[in-house]
């Protein structure tokens, strides 16, 4: 059986990490994994990258090619998946991977689900979740750029998170998984999903 994969997209600290924290603290049928961690572990297997380097070291490594970082990051996410029996997987895909020229054609050809803010919301939450010194300006640059908010946009399904808390959104995501799952896996999820 192969795995059925859902990829979440976003900008940098919009929450992501947080609703897959709350959504899998329940559900133990679907797997989650970070595209960034993934790749950072490979590379640093790999030899390319050192320990302490970021994965700004392995796009310096790939020559500034971020088609050759996505794929790298695709086969380190395919690799990682083989160990997961089948089960579903929801992958957090880091928006660096999402400038590569083939990132819209990766996304459109999976179940995606994007979490989205107006971007004054979505700086907000970001300085309360990372602490960096950034400016709106350099902040929306980089995470609204046009190629990244057209791919925010083309995925299957857009949840806008404005006015909404924390418990609201990680209800809606669950919802909008549940609804990407393929129909027995689903019900099994749902279940898990409403035990308490």
């Amino acid at each position: 059986m192969s795995n059925t994969k859902i990829l979440l997209l976003g900008p940098s600290g919009i929450g992501k990490t947080t609703v897959l924290k709350h959504f899998t603290k329940k559900v133990k049928s679907v797997n989650t994994l970070t595209m960034d961690n993934i790749a950072h572990r490979v590379a640093r297997e790999m030899g390319l990258i050192g320990h302490r380097d970021d994965l700004n070291a392995l796009i310096s490594v790939l020559d500034g090619d971020r088609e050759r970082l996505l794929n790298f990051g695709i086969e380190a996410v395919n690799h990682h998946i083989k160990k997961t029996q089948g089960k579903p997987v929801i992958i957090d895909v880091g928006t660096g991977f999402l400038d590569a020229p083939g990132s819209l054609s990766w996304v459109v050809s999976h179940p995606s689900i994007s979490v989205m803010a107006e971007s004054a919301s979505a700086f907000d939450r970001f300085r309360k979740a990372r602490q960096l010194d950034i400016s709106y300006e350099q902040y929306v640059s980089t995470q609204f750029s046009k190629n990244r908010t057209d791919i925010y946009h083309h995925a299957g399904i857009v949840l806008k998170t404005e006015g909404l808390t924390e418990a609201e959104t990680v209800h809606r995501f669950a919802c909008c998984v549940l609804g990407a799952l393929p129909a027995t896996i689903a019900s099994a999820a749902l279940k898990e999903w409403l035990d308490e």
